[in-house]
Order: structure tokens, then sequence, then C-alpha cells
């Protein structure tokens, strides 16, 4: 006689049984709400028969222990070959709580990145079109680079440019670029729960990262902020390369989903230039796609960058508004992320404890 607790695969479960001849006894364990007295018209008895096959094999969606799991649900017990009528929507449920995986909408859902040079987020007249920009648009978690917050920079200061229903998380510039402005951040929505991460630092440009924790998976969001040629402080393209590659490698090793974005102040819109086809060279290397394709500034060239995996699931798909406080456009890219699949199903095998020979005389 088998017993143990049933609560994955039943009807995988239920053929296996079938196919031996000893009918066991099973421990539906299910909530007070889905099976009640009333479900079943007839439940009837019979004993156990002990001739049966030494080996049983059964499936389980998920790997598990059979044991008897005792918890404050409706122990409902009964025989295999038991006549059992349940009403057709108990049933129906039945299967579906079973299965252990199961959700009213089990779909892909959606995850909004919006991407922007603010150009100083302490800016009133900035923080206000920020916080119209995240109204209309609602992303779920907003990549401002320049944000021109300082270690010095105050708690209240921090709270008047953050959002409703928003939290901030920043990283000012670093103690190596000897001018003010710059820094990092995202504006994450709440409530997205954020998990512990870090991002190496280098001498050719600024960077942060979040890891958010969504309901079917992870997924990592990199920002980068590169000055430009022009500056004086700006360090040799050739430099950054090494830099970006160095950081590729770093964003490689990531077990789940990720996304890099944020203004390299590189002209991605003249792809004939050489130091475009390097950087261009430098992501396919690495089986990395940059996803936008038309101006973020006001002078008509490419300069804020999303970049994903090439053979990601994201499907990312990019938009933009020119309602800005700055003289660059948000990016707004829409992720489709897909639930982390489940594990294969694991065979497991036991043998019945009154088959076992006990008898070593012979």
């Amino acid at each position: 006689m088998i017993v143990c607790c049933l609560r994955y695969c039943l009807p995988h479960f239920l053929i296996q049984l079938a196919s031996h001849d000893a009918p066991c006894l099973l421990f539906f364990c299910f909530p007070f709400s889905v099976f009640t007295p009333a479900s079943f018209s007839h439940v009837s008895f019979s004993q156990p028969l002990l001739s049966s096959p030494c080996v049983t094999t059964l499936h389980l969606c998920l790997p598990t222990v059979l044991t008897l799991h005792l918890h404050p649900l409706c122990y409902l017990p009964a025989v295999f070959r038991s006549t059992l009528t349940p009403s057709p929507q108990s049933f129906t449920s039945c299967f579906f709580l079973l299965c252990g995986d199961t959700e009213f909408n089990p779909g892909p859902s959606d995850f909004t990145v919006c991407t922007l040079n603010i150009c100083s987020i302490l800016h009133p007249v900035h923080s206000a079109a920020l916080s119209d920009i995240i109204y209309t648009h609602n992303p779920d978690l907003f990549s401002p680079t320049e944000t021109w917050i300082k270690p010095s920079t105050t708690s209240a200061e921090l709270h008047n440019c953050t959002p409703p229903n928003y939290s901030l998380l920043s990283t000012p510039r670093n103690d190596f670029h000897s001018t003010s402005g710059g820094g990092t951040g995202f504006l994450i929505r709440e409530p997205f729960t954020q998990l512990p991460t870090s991002t190496p630092d280098f001498s050719s440009f600024e960077s942060s990262s979040v890891t958010l924790q969504l309901p079917h998976s992870k997924i990592s969001v990199f920002n980068v902020y590169r000055l430009p040629s022009s500056s004086t402080h700006a360090k040799p393209y050739s430099i950054f390369l090494e830099d970006f590659n160095s950081f590729l490698s770093f964003a490689a090793t990531t077990p789940h989903k990720f996304i890099i974005t944020g203004n390299f102040n590189i002209h991605l819109d003249n792809p004939t230039d050489h130091l475009i086809s390097q950087l261009l060279s430098l992501l396919s290397s690495f089986n990395l796609s940059q996803h936008v394709n038309f101006p973020t500034h006001n002078k008509s060239h490419i300069l804020d960058l999303v970049i994903t995996s090439s053979d990601s699931s994201l499907v990312p798909s990019v938009s933009s508004t020119h309602c800005s406080p700055s003289d660059h456009y948000p990016a707004f890219t829409r992720f489709s992320v897909n639930p982390t699949p489940l594990p294969l199903p694991t065979l497991h095998t036991f043998c019945q404890l009154h088959s076992i020979d006990t008898d070593f005389s012979h």
C-alpha cells in the first residue's frame, strides 16, 4: 500500500497508478474553498490489496519529497478506485491548483524604462517636468543621467525631486572628475523590490546599476554616462573602448536578463564614422544589439542608447517624445518580460516497503 501527499500533476500521477493492480491511499490537500462535502455525491472506500508490483513510478512538476505534509487544509482520504463525483467547477479548480505554478494571468508582462539626460534633476523646473513625464507615461523605471547630485546633497533636496510612489537610487559623480555635474541613478516605481547589486568603477564613464525582482523573474539595468569628447575631462576614445569592453564582460556574467542604457555622447546616427563602427563591433562581439533609431538630442543626433542581448526574449519597443526639460529627449522602452521557465518534470522511483525482501537466509 502506498501512502502519499499528492500536490502536483494529478492527471499524470493517476494515469501511472492506474497501470498497476494495487490501490493507493491518496491524501488530497485542498483549501476548504475548493472542496466541501457537498462537492461529492458519493464516496466509497475499499480494502487495499497487497498484491502489487514492487516499483511504482510517478512524475512531479517540481522536485518534492513524498511525505504526509500536515497543515491546516481539508484532508480528504479516498482510495483510488473510489467513485468520486465532484462538481464540474471544483474538478476544474482541482487540476489548476495541483499544478503548483498556475496563476490567473501567467502570460508575459510589460516593463517600461525611460532614459533621459535631465541636466540636473535638482533644478525645480526640471524636477517638475520630470514629474509630468512620469505622471503621463508611468514608467516602471526612470534612468536619468547628469543628475548633478553631489555627495553633499541634502535629504530634503532629494525628497523634493522624487515623484510620489517612486524611490530614488542615486550614484553621484566620482572624485576622478574635478568638475561638478554628472551623476547617474534610478527612480524606481513602487512596489518593485530592489536586490543588492554593484558595478565596477571606470575612468572613462560613470555607471550605476539596479536589479529588480519582477513577478516572474529578475532583471538588471545598467545606466551609463560618458562625457562628450569635447569636454577637457573626457578620456580618449580608445580608453573608453577598453573600459567598456571590461564593463560588458562584467555585465555578461549577469545570471538573468539585463539592459544597458544611458547617454553615451556618441553620434550613433553616423554609422560610417570609424569610432561608431568600433563601438558597434564591440557590441556585436558580445552578442548585443542597440535599439534606438531616432534622434534623442535636439541637434538630431542619437546619443542615448538602449542595449540588450541579441537573442533576448525582452522584445524591446522604443518610442520618444519631444516634451523634455533638457536638450535631450526621453526614450521610452517597453520590454516583454516572460516568466522564468519551470524546471523539467523529475522522475521519482521508489520501492514499496512491504515488497522488500528482508529474508537474508538464502
